[in-house]
C-alpha cells in the first residue's frame, strides 16, 4: 500500500465536492498515512479538524456577501428549480478516530456551518416559475447530525485499481432532526482508485449511497381549508470521477465532476429519482504545508445548467493529528 500512500494521499486530503465528504475524506487521509498497525491505545487515537470556505462568485450580479452554493440548489417539492443564492460560509468539521484493525478506523464526527452575512436575499418560485415572493436566508451557525463511522481502506486492490468505503450511521442530534421525527440515517460511500503508469497521475470513481429513516416518511393533513402534503427526503446519491496530478511532493492540481440524485417520501419504495442539487464541475490546486497540515483552492462551476452565475471559489484547510 505505500505506492498507494504515495500517490493518492495528496488527493484525498482535500477533494470534497460535498460538505459530508470532508469527513469521510479525513478519515481516509489518516489511515492511509498509517503505514503500519499501531502499537500503543494512545497511537491509535487521532484528531482531525477540517475548514471549507465557500467564496464569492464569478459573477457580478450576486448583492455584496452573496454567492452560488451548491446546497440550495436543486427542486422543491413541486419539482420546480429552487434559487441556489446564500451568503458566504464556512464549513467546520470536528473528527475524533481510533484505528481499531489495520485497514478499519472507527470514529465519530461533528459538522456545523456559518453563514457570514445578513440580509442575503433569494427567491421562491410559483409552478409557472415566476416569482413569488424575495426572502432573506438565516444568519448564523447551523448544526448538522452526527455520525459514526467505519472507514475501511483496503477492502480489495490488484495492480489496476484498489476499493476503499466509508460507512456511517447518522444519529438524529439537531433539532430540524428531531422535530421531523427522524429515526436515523445509513450511508455508503466507496471509492475506486485506478492506478496509473504516469508518475504523479492518480484519477478513479466515487460513489455516495444514503438512507434516512423517519416515523412517517410521506403522510397528508389538514391545513385550515386544504389538504397538506409532506414528503421527507428520504435517500441520496451521488456519483463522480476524478483526476489529478502531482507536480511536487508537496504541490498537486486535482479536477472532479460529481452528480448527484435524491428521493423525497415514498417515492423510496420506486425505481424514480429526482434531481438533488446541481451537478458540478471543481478543479483547482492544492498545497502540503506540512506532513499535518493542507491547503488548496478550487473554481466550483455547475455542469448541470452552466452559467456563470452558477460558480464560487473554494478553499480548504485541513488539520490531521
Amino acid at each position: 500500500m505505500k505506492r498507494l500512500t504515495l500517490i493518492f494521499l495528496p488527493f484525498f486530503a482535500l477533494t470534497s465536492l460535498a460538505n459530508d465528504d470532508l469527513s469521510m475524506v479525513q478519515e481516509m487521509t489518516k489511515s492511509l498515512q498509517q503505514k503500519k498497525s499501531p502499537k500503543s491505545f494512545l497511537q491509535k487515537l487521532s484528531f482531525s479538524y477540517g475548514a471549507k470556505y465557500l467564496g464569492p462568485s464569478l459573477s457580478p450580479s450576486y448583492q455584496e456577501g452573496a454567492t452560488y452554493n451548491r446546497f440550495n440548489s436543486g427542486q422543491d417539492f413541486k419539482g420546480d428549480n429552487t434559487d441556489p443564492t446564500g451568503s458566504t460560509q464556512v464549513y467546520h468539521s470536528l473528527t475524533f478516530g481510533l484505528q481499531a484493525w489495520k485497514n478499519v478506523k472507527l470514529s465519530f464526527t461533528s459538522t456545523f456551518q456559518e453563514e457570514l452575512n445578513n440580509e442575503i436575499k433569494y427567491e421562491t418560485y410559483n409552478s409557472d416559475g415566476s416569482v413569488y415572493a424575495t426572502n432573506n436566508r438565516k444568519i448564523g451557525t447551523s448544526y448538522n447530525n452526527q455520525r459514526l463511522n467505519a472507514t475501511v481502506t483496503n477492502i480489495y486492490s490488484n495492480s489496476s485499481l484498489f476499493v476503499m468505503s466509508n460507512f456511517y450511521y447518522e444519529m438524529p442530534t439537531t433539532q430540524f432532526a428531531k422535530d421531523t421525527d427522524m429515526l436515523y440515517g445509513v450511508g455508503m460511500q466507496p471509492l475506486i482508485g485506478i492506478f496509473s503508469n504516469t508518475m504523479g497521475l492518480y484519477h478513479g470513481v466515487k460513489f455516495s449511497f444514503e438512507r434516512d429513516y423517519y416515523q412517517r416518511q410521506e403522510f397528508r393533513y389538514q391545513c385550515e381549508s386544504y389538504t397538506c402534503h409532506t414528503k421527507r427526503q428520504t435517500s441520496r446519491i451521488s456519483t463522480g470521477a476524478y483526476i489529478g496530478y502531482n507536480v511536487s511532493d508537496k504541490l498537486g492540481w486535482d479536477g472532479e465532476v460529481t452528480f448527484d440524485w435524491d428521493q423525497d417520501g415514498d417515492q423510496v419504495e420506486t425505481n424514480e429519482f429526482s434531481k438533488n442539487m446541481d451537478d458540478v464541475l471543481e478543479i483547482g490546486p492544492r498545497y502540503q504545508l506540512t506532513p499535518q497540515i493542507n491547503l488548496a483552492t478550487k473554481l466550483q462551476m455547475a455542469i448541470s445548467d452552466p452559467s456563470i452565475d452558477k460558480s464560487a471559489v473554494l478553499a480548504t484547510f485541513l488539520l490531521s493529528l
